[in-house]
């Protein structure tokens, strides 16, 4: 169910993006940009808005419930949470020592890489 939320969530944001995409694009008619009614907290209701509130959120509500329900989908959804329950997290501490081995270890190769870089570069303009 948490799947159907998030994904849901990601649709809902994207419809945010078309609402504002469809206002931009130049080629459309008139008549699509013309309030058809006025709304106190919307604002002005045009088939813009109509598309990206009313008709995307829903249509991929009713395809994102078929999909997620159907057993194939729903039996992977399934084991994946029982893999996850089976996950060791690391405590904090476990994590800010191994961010700092990684943060130390790219570091030494930075460095490396700076030098062999310098060496080369030295070298070779001398021989060239």
């Amino acid at each position: 169910m948490a799947a159907f939320w998030v994904l849901l969530l990601f649709i809902i944001y994207g419809c945010l993006s078309l609402r504002y995409a469809l206002d931009g694009i130049g080629w459309l008619p008139d008549s699509f940009k013309s309030p058809l009614a006025s709304i106190p907290v919307v604002g002005d209701l045009t088939i813009n808005v109509v598309i990206a509130y009313f008709f995307v959120p829903i249509g991929s509500a009713f395809f994102l419930h078929v999909k997620l329900n159907q057993p194939k989908y729903a039996d992977f959804l399934i084991e994946t949470e029982q893999e996850l329950r089976k996950v060791h997290w690391p405590t904090f501490d476990e994590t800010k020592s191994a961010s700092i081995v990684v943060i130390v270890c790219v570091l030494v190769l930075a460095g490396i890489l700076f030098g062999a870089d310098f060496l080369f570069g030295k070298f070779f303009s001398r021989l060239f």
